[in-house]
């Protein structure tokens, strides 16, 4: 049997007040950063949904667009079948206005899409990232 002196005894018990101590103080740190990263993530669920509800307007506004091209086309076809130069004429103005409009579809997209691909691709590396690191969270 092993017998500690009252010294020996002290000096543990002072150390193990201190161990005591630092470890509160890093629970209450990893408590911080857990939270600080549950609410990263949270901002990051709520940017993809964001993300989502453009993607979804987007689209909308491609597929009003596709319709009313159609729409016009078809327009144009009769008119010509009819000889219809006043319906043709009037289609012509509105020709230009579809111009602009398709440019300012093409820019969103090409601006929807750059944003896209570099988000996510950042956003998959860190989730692969992430998935290969939770394991080593698990507190057995």
């Amino acid at each position: 049997m092993i017998h500690y002196t009252e010294t020996q005894m002290h000096e543990d018990h002072l150390k193990w007040t201190s161990d005591r101590a630092m470890w509160r103080d890093d629970l209450r740190a990893w408590e911080e950063e857990t939270s600080q990263a549950m609410a990263d993530i949270q901002r990051l669920q709520t940017a993809l949904a964001e993300h989502e509800q453009a993607l979804e307007t987007h689209a909308a506004a491609i597929r009003a667009y596709e319709q009313g091209e159609s729409g016009r086309a078809h327009a144009w076809v009769e008119s010509k079948l009819e000889s219809n130069d006043e319906a043709r004429q009037g289609l012509s103005n509105v020709h230009a206005s579809d111009r602009q409009h398709h440019q300012k579809l093409l820019a969103a997209h090409d601006a929807i899409k750059h944003r896209h691909r570099e988000a996510l691709a950042h956003l998959r590396n860190l989730l692969k990232a992430a998935s290969q690191l939770a394991p080593k969270l698990r507190i057995d």
